[in-house]
């Protein structure tokens, strides 16, 4: 056993529940004011679908909506002991909207589902630390990013002081989408009197080049709220950008990831990320976003990264790892590494090269792959491990 795996995923699932409390809060005041709880069944929405009410003793088609832009399908099954990957089987629903598109992005790998008009029965293999979980396409989740490492006592009644928005893509290339965040002091009932605040974010796409993100601030800030606030806006499955303006000037990039007005590009989880710096409470911010232009689609690259992470850490316990003890077969260390090269490259201003480096991942994928069967690992059970982390998941051509 891996204690410190589990450590892992039980660790990141409450970070990401944590980061989740604004979409959380959204719903919980929409339970309040329709009676329509987080946890909704899939037939609440598509109650002409017999798959809306499917469920069997095997564990397969667990999944609900949690809030109005997420399923949810709890893992229910012990792993498979040559795999050591739970395998499930779900329904994805069609669209109720048009508005972002037919098609759901898994959040745990990036991949973008296409869903037609009757929905997609979809098998996936999970690994311990991930969390079946779709997002609707072109939705834009609200989050808190205020909990971090040595900030987290006293924070859950506090007002939100970094308001993030992941901005997923839709499949209409210049779709216009919003979202709202409600906010009231979560501490008294003034809420039924009005007070209560709500900030607009909207976001256009233009042909995938560029994006631009409109936010209202609340009409009305009141005492409880912080003076000042960051927004900080990250682009799922995007390639990085080229150049970002906030309230029309041009802001920098900023590989230090400090807390002003700046961008950067996340590698490990294929987003680009956009902060405004702290801005006044009653101030709306716009920001313009030029993006570059990849090879291939991003879609499950995030996945294969994650994954191929999981998988040399694996194969370093027992020193497999293809390369380990010959640099010429080295694929799997290049492709677990490739997001924080491609962040090297970008801080140095060789956006080139980070683009060459994005292009190059599905050669490497393959490589890494082949790399790892051709292994003789004493250590069967591991290398068949790593094999099926790597097979299960794949980058979207």
């Amino acid at each position: 056993k891996q204690p410190y795996q589990y450590f892992q995923g039980m660790r990141s699932a409450l970070h990401r529940r944590s980061a989740l409390i604004p979409y959380l809060y959204n719903a919980a005041r929409e339970a309040f004011d329709t009676g329509i709880s987080l946890i909704r069944p899939l037939y609440l929405y598509h109650s002409e679908h017999d798959l809306a009410y499917a469920n069997n003793m095997h564990g397969d088609y667990t999944s609900y909506y949690l809030g109005p832009d997420m399923i949810v399908a709890p893992v229910v099954v012990p792993v498979n002991k040559d795999t050591n990957l739970a395998s499930t089987t779900i329904w994805l629903p069609p669209r109720d909207d048009q508005s972002g598109g037919g098609f759901w992005v898994e959040t745990s790998t990036g991949n973008e589902i296409s869903v037609p008009a009757n929905g997609s029965v979809v098998t996936h293999d999970w690994d311990i630390t991930e969390i079946p979980t779709y997002v609707k396409g072109g939705a834009i989740l609200p989050i808190s990013l205020d909990l971090e490492p040595g900030r987290t006592i006293g924070r859950a009644a506090g007002a939100y002081e970094r308001l993030g928005f992941e901005i997923f893509p839709s499949q209409d290339p210049s779709a216009t989408r919003s979202t709202l965040v409600y906010e009231d002091d979560s501490k008294t009932t003034a809420y039924l009197d009005n007070e209560y605040g709500i900030t607009k974010v909207t976001a256009a796409s233009n042909g995938g080049s560029s994006v631009t993100i409109t936010l209202e601030a609340p009409k009305k800030p009141y005492k409880w709220m912080p003076q000042m606030r960051e927004y900080v806006f990250l682009l799922v499955n995007s390639a990085p950008a080229t150049s970002v303006k906030v309230n029309g000037k041009a802001v920098q990039y900023d590989s230090l990831k400090l807390r002003q007005a700046g961008y950067h590009y996340d590698g490990s989880r294929v987003q680009c990320v956009v902060s405004t710096g702290p801005m006044p409470i009653d101030k709306g911010v716009t920001v313009e976003i030029e993006l570059a232009q990849t090879g291939f689609a991003l879609a499950g690259l995030k996945g294969v990264l994650r994954r191929a992470n999981i998988a040399k850490a694996t194969l370093d316990a027992v020193q497999g790892t293809p390369g380990f003890f010959d640099a010429s077969k080295g694929s799997l260390e290049r492709l677990s590494t490739l997001g924080d090269r491609v962040e090297g490259l970008l801080a140095s201003g060789d956006m080139n090269g980070a683009l060459d480096a994005l292009n190059d991942a599905p050669a490497l994928h393959s490589a890494a792959l082949a790399e790892i069967s051709d292994t003789k690992e004493n250590d069967h059970n591991r290398q068949e491990y790593a094999i099926q982390l790597l097979t299960t998941t794949a980058i979207e051509s």
